[in-house]
């Protein structure tokens, strides 16, 4: 006959197996259909690709990152103090700012010119 010790020993193990198989998680988080991820494209990664339409997302509101164009290039500002909570001097993000930059600012491109540019935007 099994002694207790050696029963309570493979008890104590499974119940260890099935403790630790129940501490595992799955490294991808389902989408709801039709979501889209608002992701940067990783570094090697094929650039994003947006239309002046799908850009507008990229608010900085509501947790979205905040993107802006200027000359078809699309810049990551979500981390650039200025444009906290997704708006510079009025200026929202989301769109192409290609003219203001140029005409209207003060400061012209140098804020954005360590910054890689993240996507394109195309028709």
């Amino acid at each position: 006959m099994i002694s207790k010790k050696i029963i309570s020993g493979i008890m104590a193990s499974l119940m260890s197996i099935a403790l630790l198989a129940g501490c595992t998680t799955d490294s991808e988080t389902p989408e709801t259909p039709g979501e889209t991820p608002m992701e940067t494209p990783a570094e090697g990664e094929e650039g994003l690709e947006l239309t002046l339409e799908e850009l507008a997302e990229y608010d900085g509101q509501d947790g979205n990152k905040a993107y802006i164009a200027i000359d078809g290039n699309i810049y990551d500002v979500t981390d650039l103090p200025p444009w906290s909570g997704g708006v510079h001097n009025d200026f929202p993000a989301g769109q192409d700012y290609t003219e203001e930059i140029r005409e209207v600012s003060p400061h012209g491109l140098s804020p954005i010119e360590d910054l890689e540019p993240v996507g394109t935007i195309v028709e």
